[in-house]
């Protein structure tokens, strides 16, 4: 699980998001995430999981189905990358193909930082009345890791950005 994020920005900026504990923010941001897409995608059968993700669906009025696909792995597109590079002078095929299918996949994950603050601030304003940790979602830590991240979609905001994305190492 990744422990920390950073906001990639579309007017080529990277910004570490980091919490007013000066923790990284990462590791509540994610398991809030992989919990929300494994519920969306059924691949979770948990009562408890479908009873508190479809509260929170019914009390945002923001499309949470925008953390679905914002995140990738900083660590696996680097080395998707090595490969592609390597491959170019061995002529392998598969490997190009597979560096542009994941290239392709990220590219798609660009969002508008607009309706990022917009969903951010309301999952921040809705967290506290959801009641106790769960394994996805902890009082604290999610709401620290949230806020860092409204901080952080400001800042890129204030300095030209119109789209964003998450890097996950």
């Amino acid at each position: 699980m990744s422990s920390r994020i950073e906001l990639e920005v579309n007017n080529e900026e990277i910004y570490k998001i980091m919490r007013s504990d000066g923790l990284s923010a990462g590791k509540a941001f994610m398991n809030f995430v992989i919990f929300y897409s494994n519920w969306r995608n059924n691949y979770s059968d948990s009562p408890l999981v479908s009873d508190w993700f479809t509260k929170l669906e019914s009390l945002l009025n923001a499309d949470l189905i925008l953390l679905d696909d914002i995140a990738y792995s900083g660590s696996y597109f680097k080395e998707q990358v090595e490969r592609f590079v390597l491959s170019k002078e061995d002529s392998d095929f598969n490997d190009k193909e597979k560096y542009f299918e994941w290239k392709s996949k990220i590219d798609e994950m660009w969002t508008p930082i607009d309706s990022l603050i917009i969903l951010v601030q309301e999952l921040i304003k809705i967290f506290p009345e959801l009641g106790n940790e769960t394994e996805w979602y902890s009082p604290i830590d999610t709401i620290l890791d949230f806020e860092a991240l409204l901080d952080t979609l400001h800042l890129a905001k204030d300095r030209g950005g119109t789209e964003a994305r998450i890097i996950a190492d």
